[in-house]
């Protein structure tokens, strides 16, 4: 497993640098910090891992994750569920299920043909709703409406 990222000291949840630094030390766990290389990661890892609790909206790593079309375990959560419908692009987690999320990767680990199948739905999810030309159509289509009322 691979952790990125660094602890946010105005979060009262993050997860401390100590804590990170020890679960390093740990067999099969690496924590590489901060990382300007996102698709390089990508490229080099087969199953995005995002268990957010909090209401954070759609994160910005499960975007980049399925561009590059990779298969997302994530929280049933909202915001995530606009990109990551349980069973098409990802598999959805209860909040704070760590024993559903520890099954949902052991799966994916053994199904290649799934893990492909769930990252080419998971980049063609982000295809025809979040490039940047199926936001402006969107937003255009948004004020239409709101114009013809």
């Amino acid at each position: 497993m691979h952790l990125f990222g660094v602890p946010d000291p105005s979060n009262r949840d993050s997860i401390a640098e100590a804590t990170l630094r020890q679960w390093s030390a740990e067999p099969g766990i690496t924590w590489h910090g901060r990382t300007d290389k996102v698709a390089q990661v990508w490229q080099e890892h087969h199953v995005a891992l995002l268990l957010s609790y909090y209401r954070e909206g759609l994160p910005r790593t499960l975007l980049e994750a399925a561009a590059a079309g990779r298969p997302i375990v994530t929280t049933d959560a909202v915001g995530i569920r606009e990109l990551v419908r349980n069973g098409k692009e990802g598999i959805l987690v209860p909040l704070r299920d760590v024993d559903a999320a520890a099954r949902a990767l052991v799966e994916l680990a053994g199904d290649r043909a799934l893990r492909a199948r769930l990252g080419a739905q998971a980049h063609a999810r982000i295809e025809q709703r979040f490039t940047e030309t199926a936001v402006k159509q969107a937003v255009g289509q948004l004020y239409r409406s709101m114009l013809a009322s």
